[in-house]
């Protein structure tokens, strides 16, 4: 759904956002911004797309993020899903921690060439009438009425041009010329390292989808990028390496691998670099018009694989926000909240990948964690999960602080926090307000079929989405079970007091520019099974009222979401138990990214809405 752009009454909506970079992050930050109706044009230096691999690798949350854009199919046809790396010593395997029961539905992380991802982005651009503009590279620009003007140039004849715009987004890479026209500065340190990379093809059974080798000359990673034999390897190259050749990197791989053989191994490129800790000092200009994202925001190690993932979420995270100040739904102070947000997550990727480095290249911690192996799978799963869930990043959790989008948490929730398990340091913040709103299987109760909420999150991804989740445990019974006025089958049903609190959340949902686009979640009925979609008939009552009253607003049914959600239902997941003792049903504000923006009360919903989203939305009044 594409947002009307005449709804925008600032000037600057007649001028496009610019994007300067055509990697994975520029063309995600452009396919958010053309589907949220913000017009788009892609500057990249480069003459023609990229044939290399590059980065391999997707972790599960970009692949929900993907999925919202309708986009995760495609690229797992064309990948190699895998759940775990396969470690190689003295010729022996051992399959180390699998990601297999992480909360997603993507278990898994995906192997896919860069080529491949930037392919697909760039078609689904192409069906918005989104094209590249190749071999044009950043001059400078200039501050103007409602925006700035772009100076470019053409890489391979020096013409320039100079281009109009209500934005610039800076995705050119760790020199970027934006960052440093904006004044920021790369903190960081360079790590006297050198890491090989190649794309090679090998046609060897004992390689499997993911591997590392450990041996002592270093440590050789390789993932399958593309169906069949190609893979992406990387390996430790010190400074008594000879000269990188195709011919001594092949020489260097088959001493690694011993006793393991390579047989005509074909390497298509390959390249070498120092690795750098750093991460940009500001993600934005002075006035607001000019960001910086991926690469050109912060660099470190690929261990871990978290780079271009990292980056395409700071794509996703600009995009959505500038898409709401654009329209003029939202106040431009909005725009700092991605600074604010994107350089804690930043700084916690840096120490994750630093972390993951040392422990891959370090001999000792390598025999250390070869001895501790089997003891680490035997520990509790909440556990390991923590673990292959940060990795995946799914445990990102925002700030909650001034004109950000996430805001601070009902006391309903507070309260119920150190009961929900003996130790506080081990409750789960699942679904809290800064976190990752799981996406769960539901019954739509409309067209009896199972279907995901990511489904109805993507049917506008630019708004805010209001989750009403209604506890068939906290409504009464029917007068009259079989002449019940509203449905004429129901057992239970809501009482005029809960539907006088739903009736003024909507209007509160309605009284913004960019309207809050409400659902209804019942929970606490019998259902066991993504196979089974009959809805209990006890719910009818509930459903027939709902639908009768609010014939606008969809409504789902909670289930049973499986044994990698140790089989707890889509309300308990978001914690609604914790507000058992209140006899109140829930109500979840989730932002335009899938994060949870605020949860709270029903009863206390249509003013706690005002209060926080008045901070950042603008009204239907609003002039």
């Amino acid at each position: 759904m594409s947002i009307d752009q005449t709804t925008n009454s600032s000037s600057s909506s007649k001028r496009p956002v610019i994007i300067v970079g055509a990697g994975p992050v520029g063309l995600m930050a452009a396919l958010v911004l053309v589907e949220a109706g913000v017009p788009v044009v892609i500057y990249e230096r480069n003459l023609r797309p990229t044939t290399e691999w590059r980065a391999a690798a997707l972790h599960a949350r970009s692949l929900e993020m993907l999925a919202r854009h309708n986009l995760a199919e495609k690229l797992i046809h064309a990948g190699n899903p895998f759940t775990g790396f396969t470690f190689i010593k003295n010729g022996r395997s051992q399959p180390g921690l699998t990601i297999d029961m992480i909360r997603s539905e993507f278990p898994f992380t995906l192997g896919c060439g860069q080529d491949t991802t930037e392919r697909i982005l760039n078609e689904q651009l192409a069906a918005h009438s989104v094209h590249v503009q190749w071999g044009w590279e950043y001059v400078s620009h200039d501050s103007i009425d409602d925006g700035i003007s772009v100076h470019l140039k053409r890489v391979d004849t020096d013409e320039t041009i100079v281009r109009e715009a209500a934005y610039l987004v800076g995705c050119d890479g760790a020199h970027s010329k934006v960052r440093k026209a904006i004044g920021s500065q790369f903190i960081g340190k360079r790590i006297d390292y050198r890491i090989a990379v190649c794309d090679m093809e090998i046609d060897e059974d004992w390689l499997s989808t993911a591997s590392f080798i450990q041996h002592r000359e270093g440590m050789l990673g390789a993932i399958r990028a593309h169906p069949g034999n190609q893979y992406r390897l990387f390996t430790t190259w010190g400074a008594d390496a000879p000269e990188l050749t195709k011919e001594t990197l092949v020489e260097t791989i088959k001493r690694r691998v011993h006793p393991h053989k390579l047989h005509e191994p074909r390497v298509l490129s390959c390249s070498a670099f120092t690795v750098n800790e750093r991460r940009a000092s500001r993600y934005m200009s002075d006035d607001g018009r000019v960001f910086i994202c991926g690469d050109a925001a912060h660099v470190h190690s690929p261990a871990g694989g978290q780079g271009m993932n990292t980056g395409m979420q700071d794509a996703e995270n600009l995009a959505w926000k500038m898409a709401m100040v654009y329209h003029g739904f939202s106040r431009p102070e909005l725009l700092a909240s991605y600074e604010t947000e994107r350089t804690v997550i930043a700084d916690d990727v840096l120490k994750l990948s630093g972390s993951l480095l040392s422990l891959l290249t370090s001999p000792m911690k390598q025999m250390i964690v070869g001895w501790l192996l089997p003891l680490i799978k035997r520990m509790p799963l909440f556990i390991t999960r923590t673990q292959s869930e940060t990795t995946s990043q799914l445990c990102i959790a925002y700030p909650i602080a001034k004109h950000c989008s996430s805001f601070a948490d009902s006391p309903a929730w507070s309260r119920a926090t150190a009961s929900w398990l003996p130790f506080g340091w081990f409750a789960d913040r699942t679904c809290a307000p800064g976190t990752r709103a799981v996406d769960c299987q539901v019954v739509d109760a409309a067209r009896r079929a199972c279907t995901r909420m990511r489904t109805f999150y993507a049917a506008n991804n630019s708004a805010f989405k209001g989750i009403l989740f209604i506890d068939y445990g906290k409504t009464e019974p029917c007068k009259d079970a079989t002449t019940n006025g509203d449905d004429g089958a129901g057992m239970r049903r809501l009482s005029a007091d809960v539907i006088e609190q739903i009736d003024a959340t909507l209007e509160a949902f309605r009284a913004y520019k960019l309207p809050v686009m409400p659902a209804f979640v019942v929970h606490g009925v019998s259902m066991d099974s993504a196979e089974t979609v009959e809805v209990p008939a006890c719910a009818s009552g509930i459903i027939g009222q709902l639908h009768n009253r609010f014939a606008d607003v969809p409504v789902f049914v909670d289930m049973n979401q499986g044994q990698r959600y140790d089989h707890r239902t889509m309300a308990d997941i978001y914690q609604c138990s914790r507000v058992k003792q209140r006899q109140q049903h829930a109500v979840y504000i989730i932002r335009p990214d899938a994060y949870v923006a605020m949860r709270m009360l029903l009863s206390e919903a249509a003013t706690t809405v005002r209060v926080h989203l008045d901070t950042i939305c603008l009204k239907q009044s609003a002039v």
